[in-house]
This record gives structure tokens, sequence and C-alpha cells, in this order.
């Protein structure tokens, strides 16, 4: 198994921080956190670094420096080590762009309104 580097982790953390506006990204900064609260502790400095990286308040610094931490500390423990090559693999996902195609074809006939899309919440009204 490859080893995860400083560099490598500052890569993926900082592209996370990029596009972690959305609850893809919000859900990924929780479970690093959650990743870092486990492996040092809940009032660890680590842990409030990888908070403020969520908070998108952070420097490249800052990042690299949590980056080693947590490295060298996966280096140690196992669990965090396989807990963050999990992390790492899901954050280089490509984001789901949530397209959907919707297709009406054949010999349909649509004699009124249709709606077509993905992922509705909430009422739908049409007309009166």
């Amino acid at each position: 198994m490859d080893p995860i580097t400083a560099s490598a982790l500052t890569a993926v953390l900082l592209k996370v921080g990029e596009g972690a506006t959305g609850e893809a990204g919000k859900q990924l900064w929780e479970k690093f956190t959650g990743l870092v609260k486990t492996a040092f502790g809940r009032t660890a400095p680590e842990v409030s670094a990888a908070q403020e990286l969520q908070t998108g308040n952070a420097d490249q610094t800052q990042v690299e420096s949590l980056a080693q931490a947590v490295v060298a500390m996966s280096e140690r423990d196992p669990e965090l080590a396989q807990g963050l090559r999990a992390w790492i693999a899901e954050a280089e996902q490509p984001a789901s762009t949530g397209n959907v195609t919707n297709t009406i074809s054949g010999n349909a006939k649509v004699t009124g309104s249709v709606i077509q899309g993905r992922d509705f919440h909430g009422n739908i009204n049409l007309g009166n």
C-alpha cells in the first residue's frame, strides 16, 4: 500500500476547500474533522486547525502544517491511515453534477403539462 504523503494530503485538502460550498463538501469536511478528532482528541490543536479549514479561513501554510501532523500520526495509527485513505479516495471522486435525462418518445401523446427533472422537494403546482 502506498504511503500517504503530506504533499498529497495538502493537495486534496486544498482541492476540497475550493469546492466545499455544497452539501457534499460539508460532509467531506465533517468526515475529515472526525478523523482528526478520533486520532488527536477532541480538544487538540489539530482539531481546531481542521475546523478552521472548513470555514475557509486557513492559508496554505496552515493546510500544510495540518497535513504533516495528520500524516505523521497516520504512520503510527493504522486505523487513521485506513480512514484517511478512504477519505482521500472519496474526496478525489469527481463531483456528481446530478445530470438527468428525461425523454418523452415513441408514440407518446402529451395533452397536458409535463414536468421533467430530478430531486424535487416540496409541492409543484400547475395552473390555478
